[in-house]
C-alpha cells in the first residue's frame, strides 16, 4: 500500500499504523483519511496483524481536520464538499468496524476530529500529560461528523460541556468521563503493549470478530441517521459566512485540499 500521510509497520502481531504529518501536528487533510480509510477498510476483508495500533508522529497525537483543507472543502460545490463530510464519517466508521481491535496510544494534544478518530478505536491508552478538547465552536463549526462516536464514550451533558467551552481536559478527567481507557508514562507504553497483545491472543479470533461486530450493529442502529444529519450539518457549516472568516489567512493561502 503507497502512502505518504500515515505510516504503516508490522511486527510480532502488531500493525502500527502512524498519522505522518507532524509538521501541522498531524492535522488530516484529504489525503490522510484517504489512506487510513483504505488501509481499515482492507483489514476487513484480509486482517494482517492481531491488533492495530494507531499513534501520532512529533509533538502530539493530531489537532483533528487540518483548516485548510475545510476551508478549501468549503468553496467546493454542495456535492464535493458533502464528499469530504462523508470522507471523515467513512474513515471514523472503517477503523470502528475493524475485526481486530484497534488501540490508539495518544501523547500531547488530540483535538477536534482526532476526538472521533479515538473515540472509534476500541481501547485509547493516553500518555499523562495528553490534553482533549472540542475547539470546533470558536472557529464556527461543530463536532457533528465525530458526535455518535463520541456519544459511545461520553455522557451528552459531558460532550455538550467539552464541545461549549472548548476548554482542554487532562488525562485524569479523561479518564473518569470514559474518553480514555489507561494512563502511562514512557517507561509503562512497552509493557502495557504486551500485555494487551498477549491478552488478545488468548482470545479465538472469530469471538473477537464477531464481539466487535455485535457492537458495531449496535452503534450503527441507533446512529446512522443522527450520523447523516451530522454529515449534512457539517457540509453546510463548511461554506458558511461565519466559518470562512474565521479562518485565519495562513491556512486559506497554505490549506491544500489534497
Amino acid at each position: 500500500m503507497d502512502v505518504t500521510c500515515i505510516e504503516i509497520n508490522y511486527h510480532d502481531g502488531l500493525a502500527e499504523v502512524c498519522l505522518n504529518r507532524p509538521h501541522v501536528y498531524n492535522a488530516f487533510n484529504r489525503k490522510m483519511l484517504e489512506e487510513l480509510k483504505l488501509f481499515f477498510e482492507s483489514q476487513a476483508v484480509k486482517p494482517v496483524a492481531d491488533i492495530i495500533v494507531i499513534k501520532g508522529k512529533g509533538s502530539g497525537f493530531s489537532a483533528g481536520a487540518d483548516m485548510g483543507f475545510m476551508y478549501q472543502s468549503g468553496l467546493l460545490p454542495h456535492d464535493q464538499n458533502k464528499q469530504d463530510s462523508s470522507l471523515i464519517r467513512d474513515c471514523l466508521l472503517a477503523i470502528k468496524k475493524c475485526p481486530v481491535p484497534v488501540i490508539a496510544m495518544v501523547h500531547g494534544r488530540v483535538a477536534g476530529g482526532a476526538m472521533g478518530l479515538i473515540a472509534a478505536c476500541d481501547i485509547v491508552i493516553a500518555h499523562q500529560h495528553t490534553l482533549f478538547s472540542l475547539p470546533e465552536v470558536r472557529v464556527g463549526l461543530v463536532p457533528a461528523v465525530i458526535y455518535p462516536f463520541l456519544r459511545e464514550r461520553l455522557s451528552n451533558a459531558f460532550f455538550k460541556a467539552m464541545a461549549l467551552l472548548s476548554r482542554p481536559i487532562d488525562v485524569n478527567l479523561a479518564l473518569r468521563s470514559g474518553l480514555i481507557d489507561f494512563i502511562v508514562d514512557s517507561d509503562q507504553e512497552k509493557s502495557l503493549m504486551q500485555s494487551i497483545l498477549m491478552d488478545v491472543r488468548i482470545g479465538e479470533t472469530n469471538a473477537i470478530k464477531f464481539t466487535k461486530q455485535l457492537t458495531y450493529s449496535d452503534f450503527e442502529s441507533r446512529w446512522k441517521a443522527l450520523s447523516d444529519e451530522a454529515v449534512d450539518l457539517i457540509t453546510q457549516l463548511k461554506s458558511s459566512a461565519d466559518f470562512q472568516m474565521r479562518v485565519p489567512e495562513k491556512h486559506k493561502v497554505n490549506g491544500s485540499h489534497s
